[in-house]
This record gives C-alpha cells, sequence and structure tokens, in this order.
C-alpha cells in the first residue's frame, strides 16, 4: 500500500519574494509535525544551497524530481521535456540529479503531469521506480500504449488549490483516499 498521499509540487517558487516557497515551507513544517509522509517535488535549477539544507532536515517527505528546470511556458498544455528531443532530455535528468545528489531520488513528478515515452526510458535508465500523473496523463497522450519500463504509476488527484484555513480539508481526505492514488497540493493564497 502506497503511505505517499500528498505531493506538493513546485519547490521552490521561482517568484523573486518568495512568497509561495515561504508558504509551501509552512505547510511542509505542518505535516512534518503531523508525522505524515508526502512526496515534495523539487525543481532542480532553481534550488539554493539554503533550499537544499532545509531539504535534509526533512523526516517525513521524500523528494521528488520535478522537471529540471519546469519549462518556461506555462500555459502550453506540454511538459519541459515534452517537445524535446532524447538528448536534451536526458542532460536535464543528469544534471537534475546531480544538484540534488544529497538525496535518493526515486520519484519524477512531471511538471503538468505531462510526460512522454523517450522520458519515460531516460528514468528507467536512470533508476527512477516511480512517476506521477494526473488526469492530463491520460488526456494529453496516448497512456495506454506507453511501456512503463518497471516505473510505478501513481495516479494523482487534481489539485487541491486551498486557501483560509482550507488546510484541515486536505488532511480530512488522505485516509479516504484509495490505494495508489495521493493528492496534488497547490498554494492559493495564505492558508497557515
Amino acid at each position: 500500500m502506497l503511505e505517499i498521499k500528498i505531493r506538493i509540487d513546485d519547490f521552490p517558487q521561482g517568484e523573486p519574494d518568495k512568497r509561495y516557497t515561504k508558504q509551501n515551507i509552512k505547510m511542509i513544517e505542518l505535516l512534518e509535525a503531523k508525522q505524515i509522509s508526502y512526496i515534495l517535488g523539487v525543481v532542480p535549477e532553481l534550488v539554493s544551497y539554503y533550499d537544499i539544507d532545509f531539504l535534509k532536515t526533512l523526516k517525513y517527505g521524500l523528494i521528488g524530481m520535478h522537471g529540471f528546470n519546469h519549462g518556461l511556458d506555462i500555459w502550453r498544455p506540454t511538459s519541459e521535456f515534452d517537445l524535446m528531443d532524447c538528448k536534451k532530455i536526458e542532460i536535464g535528468v543528469i544534471r537534475g540529479l546531480n544538484i540534488l545528489k544529497d538525496f535518493n531520488i526515486e520519484w519524477f513528478i512531471p511538471p503538468f503531469n505531462m510526460f512522454n515515452q523517450i522520458l519515460l526510458n531516460i528514468l528507467a535508465e536512470y533508476k527512477f521506480k516511480f512517476i506521477t500523473g494526473g488526469v492530463e496523463s491520460y488526456t494529453y497522450m496516448n497512456y495506454n500504449n506507453m511501456d512503463f519500463n518497471n516505473l510505478k504509476f501513481v495516479l494523482s488527484k487534481p489539485p487541491f488549490y486551498t486557501s483560509n484555513g482550507n488546510i484541515n480539508g486536505i488532511l480530512n481526505l488522505i485516509d479516504k483516499l484509495p490505494e495508489n492514488e495521493m493528492i496534488t497540493f497547490h498554494l492559493c493564497g495564505n492558508y497557515i
């Protein structure tokens, strides 16, 4: 049974004032205090030494690679790796793993839940064990015809946007999720 029921994407946020990164940290600290396991999608190109030091303190969070730089065009329905050739995808994965070398990275969280066969092959080559995805994984891709190369696909429910104290809503849903499913958590305003 999958013990991880919450997926937090986009750490750290790339915004100049770090507003959402600070909120992510508050959410992470709450999960740590409640001893709730979660997967944290880290964007390697955006992390600082401070972020790495913070990540090393986590006891209940697993670090997952959330793309390399998350892609530049957030309005197109594709992942950062979706339109790249094999060599560019491999370079992004290698660079990301090098930045996150202090962690045992087994999870890959594709930006926008989008991936292709080339990415799956490269993730298998670099010993990833899990890949998450959501409804986008079925909608925009030929999911049923993909070879997952021993990678376990974990369905992530549509993003749970929260604000103004709705964090308790997420925590109450955890035990009700079916096996092999998790909730994706995204920020929307202040929640702590």
